[in-house]
């Protein structure tokens, strides 16, 4: 997964938005694989539970498996701002992103075209981190459309995985 790193190079501000984007692209072609960018924030309780799923070893291998995995960290404040990506806010406005709040995440082919982004619910709202059977379902319909290989029964497993993880309503 291409990420900033974490606390133990805290010395060394996080990785440019641009440089991850670029890495990220470069074995999208090599491995013919979309990428999966996602934002998120330090004090974001949502993108911690979403980073939570996709960080389960199943999850994970499956992902692993269909997309280049991207983590930006955006939308900081005070002293926390140094956790960002440099331009990671520019970026995720540019995406679609500006009013949709974190989670968010995009998809693009290996060539840096949108295929899609979680700005999927009624009224164009972000899902965020899926955790209603509706958001599940969203998830569910842009993993099939951005990860072709993906089969029925690993989509599930994934899909599975966030249904056990959502807050009990």
């Amino acid at each position: 997964m291409f990420r900033q790193d974490k606390p133990a190079a805290a010395t060394q501000p996080p990785k440019p938005t641009r440089e991850l984007l670029a890495a990220a692209s470069k074995t999208a072609h090599k491995e013919k694989k979309n990428i999966f960018i996602h934002f998120g924030a330090s004090w974001c309780g949502w993108c911690h539970l979403f980073e939570k799923v996709i960080a389960i070893p199943t999850v994970k291998a499956l992902l692993d498996e269909n997309y280049v995995m991207v983590e930006l960290v955006a939308m900081e404040n005070g002293p926390k701002k140094s956790l960002e990506n440099a331009g990671s806010n520019e970026f995720m406005a540019a995406m679609g992103g500006a009013k949709s709040g974190l989670p968010f995440f995009v998809f693009q082919d290996a060539s840096g075209k949108k295929l899609a982004d979680s700005n999927v619910m009624p009224g164009n709202q972000n899902m965020g981190c899926p955790a209603a059977p509706e958001e599940i379902v969203a998830f569910g319909e842009l993993l099939k459309k951005t990860a072709p290989r993906l089969s029925e029964a690993q989509r599930k497993t994934i899909l599975d995985e966030f249904t056990k993880a959502a807050p009990k309503r």
